[in-house]
């Protein structure tokens, strides 16, 4: 096959371009050096435009490093639930002091309270039928739970009773103010500084005082004075009746009582702790015994002991007898 011969102005595309190009450059000659001043002055200028870009790639970096941070603290702080950071009190309402038997917070996983256990608003507790438990509120009372109670604490100064019974002492406290309410679905009885019982039974609302009153709240308030019991029929029919600050009846509540700490107390606290508890008024034979109980130093434990059980334990250790007579604890020197 034929080939055509190739004629110079046949070259590759954009040649004649390059080669023109090329003869301008030989035709203006060499270009002048840059002064070295000149030179300095834009090497500067680059290397300052190029730390000013560092730093404020830097910045940015940091910038989302903090973003980052704080969102990331946000959604922890968003896990703990609004529950956890803005409903939760500073203090519970009351902790257990003392148990017997299974407590159990009703809406937890089941598990027995501890003593020392902190419990908050909203808490409903629950004894078994043979368990008893006591409780320390926030204000200073003690609170005792009977077989099978069930009760939510509602705040600092009230509780709901559901069942069972419960027995509030505002621990002897003159011109208390605060009062203390145990609401049920039969009317709610407002403590005035007393120690006193509320109990649920199947056809009747039970409110026993053994020291101070009590105002049960209704459609009109009926007033329940130290000594008595009053009784309320679910047709509404109220009854009265004498009871004893130590009656057996009460016995159930030096069963609950959570144990006096012995050790270092004098003999004098150990006394007002018994009789407070049992409803027994205190007397000594003569008046210089009186004085000196309060310099007696005691040691040792009384746990596993109710209140009515300890003088026989504690006040032979002191050289004293004592005998009980009509509700009175009389102490003598052996």
């Amino acid at each position: 096959m034929d080939q055509q011969r190739r004629q110079p102005n046949d070259a590759a595309p954009g040649a004649p371009d390059r080669d023109l190009v090329a003869l301008l450059l030989r035709l203006a000659g060499p270009r002048p050096e840059v002064p070295v001043e000149r030179a300095r002055r834009v090497k500067q200028a680059v290397q300052e435009h190029w730390a000013g870009q560092v730093r404020t790639r830097r910045r940015r970096r940091l910038g989302w490093s903090s973003a980052a941070l704080t969102a990331a603290a946000a959604a922890a702080l968003w896990s703990l639930g609004p529950s956890r950071l803005a409903d939760r009190p500073a203090a519970p309402l009351a902790t257990v002091a003392s148990v017997t038997g299974p407590l159990v917070a009703v809406h937890s996983n089941g598990d027995r309270l501890p003593v020392g256990a902190p419990l908050y608003p909203g808490a409903v507790l629950q004894t078994g039928p043979d368990a008893r438990a006591a409780l320390a509120l926030s204000g200073g009372r003690s609170m005792r739970l009977d077989h099978g109670t069930r009760l939510a604490l509602d705040s600092p100064a009230s509780i709901v009773l559901h069942a069972g019974a419960v027995y509030l002492d505002s621990g002897g406290r003159p011109g208390q103010r605060a009062v203390f309410e145990v609401r049920t679905d039969r009317g709610a009885a407002r403590e005035l500084g007393t120690q006193f019982e509320v109990r649920i039974e199947a056809e009747a609302l039970r409110v026993r005082v053994r020291e101070g009153a009590v105002e049960l709240a209704r459609d009109q308030p009926v007033r329940v004075e130290a000594g008595s019991e009053l009784r309320v029929d679910a047709d509404g029919r109220i009854s009265r009746s004498a009871l004893s600050p130590h009656d057996p009846s009460w016995q159930w509540v030096l069963e609950a009582a959570p144990p006096f700490e012995l050790e270092g107390h004098s003999l004098g606290a150990f006394l007002a702790w018994v009789g407070r508890e049992t409803g027994w008024r205190i007397r000594f034979t003569d008046r210089e015994l009186g004085a000196r109980v309060a310099a007696i130093e005691l040691h040792g434990s009384i746990a596993g002991l109710t209140p009515d059980q300890t003088p026989a334990a504690v006040l032979p250790t002191c050289g004293l007898s004592h005998r009980l007579l009509d509700g009175v604890l009389r102490i003598d020197s052996r």
